[in-house]
């Protein structure tokens, strides 16, 4: 029987539990990864500069740094990946390239994230509910992610301000949006089964 070998791409918006589950995948013995913990995902300044995660104040404030996809970097990990399974979670960003000759990460010409998913077999959208959102906002800090975005007044009313445009933008993208707000065991046989099905129709 053959072996799963499909690329598969989970988003959502901020909070709506992507690094979490991420984890859950790889509990459950799947090659499951944040953009993040691969070196996909980069936090920069305002010039491109790569800096360290922000903290305090300036990540209350987010006004002077981005967390961006590195092209070069993901095309790295797909051909790393190529033949085997992988299931990549990460937020829909604009994508950059690195500068060899100043070292600088500078917007690969407006692209985002949406023009390069036919490189995956599969893109799922997280979608979730406010209400749910307002909650897990709240029970970050438990859940053991590294970061707390939303905290603040304002991060969080720019979630909820970006849920619905954000949702529908991943839909007419050729994201297949699936309800965010179910168990991580739900989301994992309902992701997971539906690489099984197109595996079994392969054999």
């Amino acid at each position: 029987m053959a072996e799963n070998k499909e690329h598969v791409f989970i988003s959502g918006a901020s909070s709506s539990g992507k690094s979490t589950l991420a984890r859950y995948f790889r509990g459950r013995g799947k090659n499951a990864h944040d953009i993040g913990e691969l070196g996909i995902g980069r936090f920069v300044d305002l010039e491109g500069r790569v800096i360290p995660r922000p903290t305090g104040e300036r990540w209350q404030r987010a006004d002077d740094f981005k967390w961006i996809w590195d092209r070069e970097r993901l095309m790295e990990v797909l051909s790393e990946n190529k033949g085997h399974e992988l299931y990549l979670f990460g937020g829909i960003k604009d994508l950059y390239l690195k500068d060899n000759k100043t070292g600088l990460f500078l917007l690969d010409s407006g692209k985002s994230i949406f023009e390069f998913l036919h490189l995956f077999d599969r893109s799922y959208y997280l979608d979730i509910p406010e209400e749910v959102i307002k909650q897990r906002v709240k029970q970050r800090a438990g859940e053991g992610v590294d970061h707390d975005y939303g905290n603040s007044e304002a991060q969080l009313a720019s979630i909820l301000n970006n849920l619905k445009p954000k949702a529908e933008g991943a839909r007419n993208a050729g994201f297949i949006l699936i309800d965010g707000s179910l168990s991580r065991e739900k989301l994992f046989d309902t992701i997971c089964n539906k690489a099984e099905v197109r595996r079994k129709l392969k054999v």
